[in-house]
């Protein structure tokens, strides 16, 4: 059987402290409205960052910005818009009333073209009575899904990342530019590849790991190189969508 596609590599190595963020450009203004300082402007209490921690290539991951009004007249914000693709948010007007605060949800889809150390997107808040615009910025750190545990015996054993549990449906390990997959065994959370007759002439492994979300239903693999001579080290994964 040919060796399959895995869609793009990025060559991007974590040992190599490199890192990549491309982000879909803005429709929008780069510039927010000049605000005036009212008692409106001045009591409205937004975070500028909204950081999501640890997240997997692929996931759909919630947030919450939560919008404080500490001042005695209602906030109107009027647009709520995102500068990617893969981000979306509750839907304009929402009214924040005097001396509350409210939640503005989303979604931040975790993709391809954001694959790096660290993913990023942005949501911008305006409002018209306030003549303000507020820019939120939503800050994710992909984890790659597999790390190198020990290597013994003709075997490499690698650990999935909590992130994946449940969304992996088939592991394949491959050496060199062979075509041939390498037998794979998986016990929980820890993936046993056989390595005998291969570690002496290579200390590299590429894994595929087909995945499956339930809640778009989607199914896309993810390619990740697993340099076993140096147990820390794995190449950033790279994300293909597959019908």
């Amino acid at each position: 059987m040919a060796r399959p596609w895995v869609g793009l590599s990025l060559g991007v190595m974590l040992a190599a402290g490199v890192g990549i963020v491309v982000l879909t450009s803005s429709s929008q203004s780069d510039q927010a409205p000049r605000s005036r300082p009212t008692e409106l402007t001045k009591s409205i209490r937004i975070p500028p960052t909204v950081s999501l921690g640890d997240v997997a290539y692929g996931e759909i991951v919630p947030f919450s910005i939560i919008v404080t009004n500490d001042s005695s007249q209602d906030l109107v914000l009027d647009r709520i818009t995102t500068n990617c693709g893969c981000t979306t948010t509750t839907q304009p007007p929402l009214v924040v009333p005097a001396h509350s605060a409210s939640a503005i949800s989303g979604d931040f889809r975790i993709t391809e073209d954001v694959a790096t150390t660290t993913a990023s997107t942005a949501v911008r808040l305006e409002s018209e009575s306030a003549d303000k615009a507020w820019d939120v910025a939503i800050t994710a750190q992909p984890v790659a899904p597999l790390s190198t545990i020990e290597v013994r015996d003709g075997e490499v054993h690698l650990q999935l990342h909590p992130r994946y549990a449940g969304v992996v449906k088939d592991i394949r390990a491959y050496a060199d530019a062979s075509e041939r997959s390498l037998p794979v065994k998986i016990a929980g959370g820890s993936i046993f590849v056989a390595t005998s007759g291969v570690a002496e002439r290579s200390d590299s492994l590429q894994m595929v790991l087909e995945l499956s979300r339930r809640r778009r239903n989607e199914r896309y693999s993810i390619a990740q190189d697993i340099i076993f001579s140096h147990p820390a080290s794995s190449s950033i994964p790279t994300e293909r969508k597959t019908e």
